[in-house]
């Protein structure tokens, strides 16, 4: 499997939150760079932005999508096309932040769709999530589906518009496909990195850090869900223990910070075939 340079675990901006510990995922996402469309564009919000690989939060910077309603479409949407069936198992969703109008992107559905809605009105959706009320400023989060969803394109639509200043704004999108938990691996990754998860990056989440040897750490890992690696700090080399902090992927760029190491979870999407 190819894992983004730029939406794997240590990638790509604002630590996402952890997780019930249920199974190991490895976070792929297959939406990066994949064709995208919008109900309308304004002030050159155009769709493409919220897949390619930059989780800037600043609208002006243009960094994000806009689009408005309009009378043909009065509750707004985007849709990536993956151009390929995917059975899809989250979606990450990156907000504006640092802005009066963040309070935009609130009250959407996320639909998995085998044909394109856009050229059919016709096709028919699966929910893979509804989130209800305000998504929050600057607010980088992982919307798992109820369960896992096969399907081509994915929409983000509306279901309500607050006043005629609404508008659907995505900084980023990520799509997740379900992973074989069974067949993970782990790299070492250069540079060294560390995650300052609440001097940095904005999150309500507390950070998840145990104390214990390499292997400890990777064996945690894998049983997690949406797990995609974790820093590493020897804290004692007589008995090889140290802390590891477990992440699962932010928006920012690999930066090193001296004693810190940073394992990659490498998994496969499909089973591992047995000979």
């Amino acid at each position: 499997m190819h894992v983004s340079a730029l939406l794997c675990c240590e990638i790509l901006g604002f630590i996402l939150h952890y997780f019930p510990s249920v199974c190991a995922y490895c976070l792929d996402n297959v939406a990066s760079g994949k064709p995208a469309v919008q109900s309308a564009v304004g002030f050159s919000g155009v769709p493409s932005r919220a897949v390619d690989g930059n989780g800037e939060l600043i609208f002006g910077g243009s960094f994000c999508t806009y689009s408005p309603g309009t009378s043909s479409h009065p509750l707004a949407w985007w849709r990536v096309d993956l151009q390929k069936v995917v059975n899809i198992e989250a979606v990450t969703i990156v907000n504006r932040g640092f802005s009066e109008k963040d309070w935009r992107l609130h009250d959407f559905d996320i639909e998995i769709f085998s044909a394109d809605p856009v050229e059919s009105s016709a096709a028919n959706g699966q929910m893979c999530f509804s989130f209800f009320g305000e998504f929050g400023s600057a607010v980088t989060e992982i919307l798992r589906c109820m369960y896992p969803v096969e399907g081509r394109y994915v929409r983000i639509k509306k279901r309500q518009n607050l006043n005629s200043e609404d508008r659907l704004t995505l900084c980023e999108v990520a799509v997740h496909p379900k992973i074989n938990e069974n067949n993970c691996s782990f790299s070492q990754r250069s540079p060294s990195t560390f995650v300052p998860f609440t001097e940095m990056y904005h999150t309500t989440r507390p950070k998840h850090e145990i104390i214990g040897s390499l292997k400890t750490c990777m064996i945690e890992c894998t049983m997690m869900w949406a797990c995609d690696g974790f820093n590493f700090n020897s804290l004692d080399s007589r008995n090889l223990n140290g802390t590891c902090e477990f992440v699962s992927m932010s928006l920012a760029k690999l930066y090193g910070k001296s004693g810190w190491t940073y394992y990659k979870a490498l998994c496969s999407e499909t089973p591992p075939q047995y000979v």
